[in-house]
């Protein structure tokens, strides 16, 4: 080894993870340790395969609910979200679940009410996505949550987020947008019908993980790759690109975004695709031949379907203007293990960015 890899080493090993970042450190540490022929290593789910079947695992914690910032401190919600977490991946290679391992740190003054509560929340979501809680783990300590997610599903159907081909069009399963509609609108308090605010704040409170349509999907054949958007639409994006190596050129309109969230960005006066960019929504991003658009917007039916952009040759993420120029997409990144992530500097200064950073960049 030569002096300066020793030295590039030696530096690299006082640096603190925030310096890093997620994404480096899972492409630079964990793939060069864990990366092996067989592993299937940095989909949403670990997948082991025997023989002609795929069992998928995943493990997710759970942060803080949003839920919390409006007021609605009942640990049903963040039960709820423990089990989306998890089960969401599960639903993006297009599995079914088998059951979710549960682990929870709680203060020892939590009541039984509470507690009965949390697992409410969990056990609801469950039964929607046709599972339940098998085992788990319990301690004391600050409110902490993680689970486990488990399923299976035939490996040749496994929907991997490295298979986007040139051409392909990309889509979006669920609805765009009403996850931060629904949140801005109970902060800020807008003059919205009961009923269009319910609609909205569905998502907030209650996220559906897609398990239903990850499974008619992996079963159409016709899906080149997928992945769930837990860490927003642009990230997930980059990930698809990145895994397979093309470039994904978006173009967002009025006519993607859901209804009763473009209401909401009237009253705010803001641009709605705004409202799609961050997390939330727990949509799924497809990659599919454009000659299969119609037979997987009937296949997954009502759940809608968007058309939101193209895979073309190159590397990287672009948004298409008006103008048809492409230009790069800004930031309205949330990367873990970084010190402005909105888990580690709070909500409020990711809310600001998804409101007001630039669009893209290059003007």
């Amino acid at each position: 080894m030569s002096s300066s890899s020793r030295k590039t080493g030696r530096r690299l090993h006082r640096q603190v993870l925030s310096d890093l970042g997620e994404r480096w450190i899972t492409d630079n540490l964990l793939a060069r340790r864990y990366d092996r022929r067989g592993n299937y290593f940095g989909d949403d789910c670990a997948v082991i395969r025997f023989g002609k079947r795929a069992f998928l695992y995943t493990t997710d914690p759970c942060p803080t609910p949003a839920a919390l910032a409006l007021g609605f401190d009942d640990l049903y919600y963040f039960g709820w979200l423990l089990a989306t977490i998890n089960l969401s991946d599960i639903a993006a290679m297009g599995g079914t679940p088998d059951g979710l391992l549960t682990s929870f740190i709680l203060p020892n003054d939590t009541t039984v009410q509470q507690f009965n509560r949390l697992l409410d929340g969990v056990d609801a979501c469950c039964s929607q996505s046709g599972t339940r809680v098998i085992g788990g783990n319990l301690k004391e300590g600050s409110l902490q949550g993680t689970a486990t997610a488990v399923g299976h599903m035939d490996f040749d159907t496994v929907l991997w987020r490295s298979g986007v081909q040139v051409g392909d069009s990309i889509l979006v399963a669920g609805d765009l947008g009403r996850f931060w509609a629904g949140f801005l609108a109970r902060r800020n308090e807008l003059p919205i019908p009961g009923s269009r605010l319910k609609r909205l704040m569905n998502p907030v409170l209650t996220p559906r993980p897609k398990i239903r349509e990850g499974r008619i999907l992996s079963g159409l054949g016709c899906v080149h790759a997928a992945m769930d958007v837990s860490d927003g639409l642009l990230p997930t994006l980059r990930e698809m690109a990145k895994a397979s190596k093309v470039n994904l050129s978006l173009e967002l309109t009025r006519e993607s975004i859901d209804p009763d969230a473009l209401v909401v960005a009237d009253l705010l006066r803001m641009d709605p695709t705004r409202l799609a960019l961050g997390w939330g929504d727990w949509q799924l991003c497809l990659a599919v031949n454009a000659s299969d658009i119609a037979s997987v917007r009937a296949a997954i039916a009502p759940e809608p379907v968007h058309e939101i952009g193209k895979a073309r040759r190159g590397t990287g993420l672009l948004l298409r203007h008006e103008d048809g120029v492409d230009r790069l997409w800004g930031e309205f990144d949330s990367e873990r293990l970084r010190n402005d992530s909105w888990l580690t500097a709070g909500l409020q200064g990711y809310v600001d960015m998804l409101l007001d950073s630039p669009l893209s960049r290059g003007h």
